[in-house]
């Protein structure tokens, strides 16, 4: 019997492989938002504070028209603090507001509920001046699967309304909340792009967990990881790694090499890389393996990639 045959190295993403994920389920909640957006005075979108830019569905531009936004950076626990700062700053320089937080930020609750009132007070004002009593203002919350709505929602509510889940389309419908007798929250699944990604946004989305890994093979995302940090956190990758092998290793031998360290085999016999990246991307999304940022600010927005 010959030896395991070694896969392929890691290649560079492309333009030409495109990933793609919209079930049903989007298409139908895509139509009820474009809808339901006109009876709302304000929209929070939530997007991950590890991929600023491409954690975002381009379609709620069109939906929105002029209306007011919150942009609402979430896990920055999870992201690399001065890639954050750096992100501050492009948007401050863009006249653009935004909430960098998360959801295990104690003040985060305080933060938000205060930024929708004074954002919806001319709604309101515009009733009281007419001397009728207004109604609580609607606001919707949008974002990708698995940026941290529900939870959002529940912490808004002061109770768990919404399931939550690490797995990514578990919201399937709209449903309405009540936050603090002051305004009314329209929460709705996580909705990606209609438009396949590119190989790089895609593998990015599925390391945040908004695309599923099943849609994506886990070693092609693992690969693309291991390659990022190894080119962009060289002390995460000494850590993570090995200090004394890392600078000789690439992508596919070092997760090789952590199947073979860990034991973990195939029925063939060869190193399980499948498992072994699976563990890697859990590790990753856990904040184990440190820090990151998947998109820096540097040389202009996204060209650090």
């Amino acid at each position: 019997m010959g030896s395991p045959k070694k896969p392929k190295e890691p290649h560079e993403p492309h333009e030409s492989r495109r990933i793609g994920w919209y079930p049903g389920h989007m298409r139908k909640a895509g139509n009820q938002l474009a809808e339901a957006v006109g009876q709302c005075q304000l929209v929070i979108e939530i997007r991950d504070a590890r991929l600023p830019m491409a954690s975002t569905n381009h379609q709620i531009d069109t939906w929105l028209g002029g209306r007011p936004r919150i942009l609402l950076f979430n896990k920055t626990s999870l992201a690399d603090p001065n890639q954050t700062a750096e992100w501050k700053k492009y948007f401050k320089r863009m006249g653009i507001p935004v909430l960098f937080s998360d959801n295990q930020d104690s003040s985060l609750v305080k933060t938000v509920s205060a930024r929708v009132i004074q954002l919806t007070q001319s709604y309101k004002v515009k009733f009281e001046s007419r001397g009728i009593r207004p109604p609580l203002p609607k606001v919707m919350i949008v974002g990708l699967p698995n940026v941290g709505k529900s939870t959002l929602i529940n912490r808004l509510a002061g109770k768990k309304r919404q399931l939550v889940t690490p797995t990514p389309g578990t919201t399937r419908g709209l449903n309405w909340v009540v936050v603090q007798d002051k305004f009314l929250l329209l929460d709705s699944p996580g909705l990606m792009d209609p438009t396949p990604q590119n190989e790089k946004e895609g593998l990015q989305l599925t390391l945040i967990g908004a695309i599923p890994d099943h849609i994506s093979r886990p070693v092609d995302s693992a690969l693309y990881l291991v390659d990022w940090i190894l080119k962009k956190y060289p002390q995460l990758s000494m850590e993570n790694f090995g200090a004394d092998q890392w600078e000789a290793m690439n992508p596919h031998d070092i997760l090789f090499h952590m199947a073979k360290t860990k034991g973990w085999i195939t029925k063939g016999g060869a190193p399980d890389m499948d498992r072994a990246s699976k563990q890697f991307l859990g590790d990753f999304r856990e904040g184990k393996l440190g820090k990151m940022t998947l998109e820096w600010m540097e040389e202009g927005v996204g060209k650090g990639n």
